[in-house]
């Protein structure tokens, strides 16, 4: 049974919102006690639902590679997965390493710091949802065909070739 498809939404879905909240900076929101823990959630438990659904799909292209067949459009599908899942990665231990910051030295806790400031942070994420929206795209081509939607199409464009 093929569980990709499945356990692909959970990443996109939580790394979405993740990204969203992060660049959507309401103060009032901001100031409570809540926020922090929130994002941290959303992007931990995000990035690590990628990295399950990651090799569910390596899994996938393993298959067609024995089979001696991997599109172009699967091995880009691929390496976009692993780029989303190393930003959001990024950002998901920097938010481990402030949690947890009673096990990590200063110069440690000042890298992840830097990292979670909004002029690294805000950058990331919304490239974060740059690289899920082509991932996610090229996904779409390989089920419903690159026509499926203009986004699709341009997205495959680029990074596959011609539909036509």
């Amino acid at each position: 049974m093929d569980l990709h498809p499945i356990l692909v939404h959970f990443p996109i879905a939580l790394l979405s919102v993740y990204a969203v909240v992060e660049v959507v900076r309401w103060p009032k929101l901001v100031r409570t006690n809540w926020w922090f823990p929130l994002k941290s959630a959303l992007v931990i438990i995000g990035s690590a639902a990628s990295v399950v659904t990651f090799f569910s799909g390596w899994l996938l292209e393993q298959a067609a590679e024995q089979n001696g067949m991997v599109p172009r459009v699967m091995e880009m599908h691929g390496n976009f997965a692993l780029y989303t899942a190393a930003v959001f990665g990024v950002l998901a231990l920097a938010h481990v390493v402030v949690l947890l910051k009673k096990y990590f030295n200063e110069q440690i806790m000042r890298i992840a710091e830097s990292i979670l400031q909004p002029l690294v942070a805000i950058p990331l994420a919304i490239l974060g949802l740059l690289l899920i929206t082509i991932t996610g795209s090229l996904g779409g081509a390989m089920v419903y065909g690159p026509d499926v939607d203009p986004l699709v199409k341009f997205f495959y464009g680029i990074f596959v070739g011609s539909s036509n």
